[in-house]
């Protein structure tokens, strides 16, 4: 975060507002000076290492890569925010827990995007704690 200039951030409780999709395709001033991509890109690095908490916000936000407008600049950025008040958090890996046992849970909205018509969907697993 330190390449962002995100150290001194104030912290939130949440990577994403919930917004409708008519909200994020609003027609914002294109073209803001932020390094955008790399911002997501580094976001995606944590989110397949360590945070897969991240998931629904970084698929989110690779959305508008091409033209980034104020509103996404505003929200990648609450996502740091929220990164520097949960640095604790992460994926742990219990060795004393009964390994057989795996848990599975999914989650789906079906066409929820009134523009596309695309689906979101997740999974998590557990397996040994």
């Amino acid at each position: 975060m330190e390449r962002f200039k995100f150290e001194n951030c104030k912290a939130v409780a949440t990577p994403m507002l919930k917004t409708t999709e008519d909200d994020s395709t609003k027609s914002g001033k294109a073209g803001v000076k932020f390094p955008y991509r790399q911002a997501v890109r580094a976001l995606m690095f944590l989110m397949t290492g360590t945070r897969p908490d991240l998931a629904y916000s970084v698929g989110y936000l690779s959305r508008v890569l091409h033209k980034p407008t104020a509103e996404d600049v505003i929200r990648v950025k609450r996502v740091f925010r929220y990164l520097s008040g949960t640095v604790s958090k992460g994926t742990v890996y219990k060795s004393d827990c009964d390994a057989g046992i795996v848990e599975c849970y999914s989650d789906a909205d079906f066409g929820r995007c009134t523009t596309t018509g695309r689906s979101t969907s997740g999974v998590v697993v557990c397996h040994a704690g």
